[in-house]
């Protein structure tokens, strides 16, 4: 396969793993840094497993099997429960895979199951028949996982948490409301 056609590929896609969970909330395009921001975990994905595979279909494919796998997720629960799958319920799901009868019944196991199998079968496919572009090489990808986790430490303190906050929305953190009672209950 050619050298571009390759990257062309993973690239549409790493698009497309963005783009269906959008479709699916029906998320509209506020601006541009909002939108960057929604981009980047794709990006970040893709990116670190590009460099540590080298094998720009195979990253493709593993970026946009997750993120049909959340964008079912997120369509069962809004149909389930009209509401869509937050961040905070990221801790329940372990309870996924140890209690899978209380959530397979809303998706349909046959579905799950299915969709599962056959990006494994695709990825270890395409992982036998693609070849690579460029040979792993373990510092680079030890300082690229370096490089993200300091961006991720900086970004998640103030004042770089404010910072983006105010650049994203357009306006500052507004300091929590408090009730009389609890300011008295504070002693304050």
């Amino acid at each position: 396969m050619s050298e571009l056609l390759q990257p062309g590929v993973g690239a549409m896609l790493a698009l497309a793993a963005w783009l269906i969970p959008r479709h699916i909330a029906k998320a509209r395009m506020t601006g541009m840094l909002p939108v960057l921001l929604d981009l980047s975990p794709v990006l970040l994905v893709a990116g670190l497993l590009l460099i540590a595979t080298g094998r720009p279909i195979f990253t493709g494919l593993v970026v946009v099997s997750l993120g049909a796998g959340f964008a079912l997720a997120d369509w069962t629960k809004r149909e389930a429960l009209r509401e869509p799958v937050v961040f905070s319920e990221m801790s329940e799901l372990p309870h996924v895979f140890t209690h899978p009868q209380l959530y397979l019944p809303f998706a349909g196991a046959g579905r799950v199951v299915g969709g599962a199998l056959a990006a494994i079968a695709l990825g270890v496919a395409l992982l036998w028949l693609e070849p690579p572009l460029w040979p792993p090489n373990a510092p680079l990808i030890a300082a690229s996982v370096a490089v993200v986790c300091a961006a991720g430490w900086v970004v998640s303190r103030e004042p770089a948490l404010k910072c983006v906050h105010c650049t994203c929305s357009g306006r500052p953190i507004a300091p929590p409301a408090t009730s009389s009672r609890t300011s008295a209950r504070a002693g304050s």
